[in-house]
């Protein structure tokens, strides 16, 4: 009899596990999908941060250090940037900015990686008593959000392209103006 029980048991047992349902599946794949979707949204957020970030270090670093070597190395010319050149900046970046070697050395920015054509460049401006840091084709994200941190006074100008811009609401619009969303910021400093 208590063999019989047992299987009874067991038997009723059986009956009342049931797997899961195809919908109850969907519903959990679904969920967790979602989650997926919004960690990645949120990770690829931090990562351009990081990006402008780098590069407003390296913005900061070249121009601070490049006003100082030109004060020390230039007797009697302090304050004039004749033949100051992205060269003179090599150094002064971190080596993941750097791309190439010898003459065909450069320094990137770092959306490299899914624009060739970004890079970082310093010249003369303004008959040589300026030099400009130039970033070539950066997001207009990033171009606007490197661009207002210069625009409070450190930088002597902000342009967009070729045009100059002394407020945030300017660099928004004139940043989101290229045709491939991409944008060209040039910092003057002295």
């Amino acid at each position: 009899m208590k063999y019989i029980n047992q299987q009874q048991t067991q038997h009723i047992n059986l009956k009342k596990q049931r797997g899961i349902t195809m919908v109850e599946l969907l519903i959990g794949i679904s969920v967790i999908a979602i989650i997926a979707v919004l960690i990645l949204t949120y990770a690829s957020g931090l990562w351009s941060d990081v990006k402008v970030k780098q590069t407003k270090d390296a913005v900061s670093t070249m121009s601070s250090k490049l006003v100082g070597i030109y004060a020390a190395t230039t007797p009697g010319s302090a304050g004039r940037y004749d033949g100051i050149s992205t060269a003179d900046a090599f150094d002064l970046v971190p080596s993941n900015l750097i791309r190439g070697t010898g003459t065909n050395r450069a320094i990137i920015t770092p959306w490299t990686s899914t624009i060739s054509t970004s890079e970082i460049t310093v010249a003369p401006y303004n008959s040589n008593i300026q030099f400009g840091i130039t970033l070539t084709d950066i997001p207009a994200k990033a171009c606007r959000d490197i661009g207002a941190d210069y625009l409070g006074g450190y930088a002597d100008e902000v342009l967009v392209g070729t045009e100059k811009v002394t407020k945030v609401s300017e660099l928004t619009a004139k940043c989101n103006g290229n045709d491939n969303g991409n944008g060209t910021l040039v910092l003057v400093f002295s």
